[in-house]
């Protein structure tokens, strides 16, 4: 989306309101300020007619209007997620911490827009969340004033200027609308598993087998040099040299045996956790995951609906080009058409996936 020329307007907490004209040379500058002055009077509406005039006013009408949400809309929170996610993925693992961090509090994230954007040469992530109920009244407010409001930021950034150009950014490049500093016409997140908490406790699980495997043969390994050492103090009982010798060899090939055993098991063991939190960015609109069952070593099997078929053949598609963390690709087990349940939602096709690691 590209525009050379918007008009940002700030409503403050005193009745004044700011309006900055906006132009891109090369980034976002300030061409033009105007401050309408403090006002008793703290209506909306009332203020998009007044902000509507000023335009009107001095010829700028006609240019696209974005409104930076006042701090005292807006509440924030700073946000740390697991390292070694990337992009998108950082962003979501911020957006489940904020809905768990929100449903604690007894609010509902879904009552809320929300931004998150990273911040400069810092690990943690910003998120602002601002009423859904306030944006209805600022978008009802300025289309009463006839004055077409294009969208509604919040930033991390303090100061006006900063802000709608940082804002101004993030409408220009943004794709999705999901992330970053716009708040209308957001990209709702898909109703779904909390993938990062699956993800978490199918790790702890696998951690915790991984575990009890390896401690298992440890304690093998404790006993066969307990054995050895038993065997060492009967060989010192032994007359004959050569018998000694025999008991020796053999001892020490047994042990060498386990040992290397041990080295294989550890050298196999397949980093789950990573292969899980992986899987969990995999999402494609339309398909939900039902069940996820591990077969074997290597081997994953996924059931769960879909839309459509084609909403099906866009799932393993996204599996077949991910050949880093799958790379012998995805088999489609079955797919089949399901009669439609009262309590279902949309999906009726059902499927099996087959993954080998």
């Amino acid at each position: 989306m590209k525009c050379c020329n918007v008009v940002g307007v700030e409503i403050r907490a005193d009745g004044s309101a700011c309006l900055l004209d906006l132009k891109e040379e090369g980034d976002w500058q300030v061409k033009a300020r105007i401050l309408l002055p403090p006002a008793e009077e703290r209506d909306l509406l009332w203020q998009a007619n007044r902000i509507a005039r000023r335009m009107e006013e001095t010829g700028i009408q006609d240019i696209p209007l974005v409104l930076l949400a006042g701090k005292d809309k807006v509440e924030e929170h700073m946000l740390l997620v697991p390292q070694g996610l990337a992009g998108n993925e950082r962003q979501e693992a911020a957006y489940w911490e904020l809905d768990a961090r929100l449903g604690e509090a007894g609010q509902d994230i879904e009552d809320y827009a929300v931004a998150i954007c990273p911040l400069p040469q810092d690990t943690m992530l910003w998120g602002g969340i601002v009423s859904r109920d306030y944006l209805v009244s600022v978008q009802a407010a300025f289309e009463q004033a006839g004055v077409s409001l294009t969208d509604v930021f919040v930033t991390p950034e303090m100061e006006m200027e900063r802000a709608l150009c940082m804002g101004m950014r993030y409408w220009e490049n943004g794709t999705e609308r999901r992330w970053g500093c716009t708040l209308v016409n957001q990209k709702e997140m898909q109703a779904g598993w909390n993938w990062p908490l699956v993800a978490a406790v199918a790790a702890g699980l696998v951690f915790f087998m991984s575990c009890a495997v390896i401690g298992w043969d440890s304690w093998m390994l404790y006993a066969a040099r307990q054995e050895n050492w038993s065997a060492k103090q009967e060989m010192a009982r032994l007359a004959s040299e050569k018998n000694k010798m025999k008991l020796l060899e053999n001892i020490r090939q047994e042990t060498a045996g386990k040992e290397k055993r041990l080295q294989e098991l550890s050298a196999r063991n397949i980093p789950w956790y990573s292969v899980l939190v992986h899987l969990g960015s995999r999402t494609v609109e339309g398909v939900w995951l039902e069940r996820l069952e591990f077969e074997g070593r290597d081997k994953l099997r996924l059931s769960g609906r879909a839309v459509s078929y084609e909403a099906v053949a866009d799932y393993v598609k996204v599996f077949e080009e991910d050949k880093e963390f799958f790379p012998q690709g995805p088999v489609l087990e079955s797919s089949e058409e399901k009669e439609k349940q009262e309590l279902q939602p949309e999906g009726s096709i059902s499927f099996q996936l087959n993954i080998t690691l």
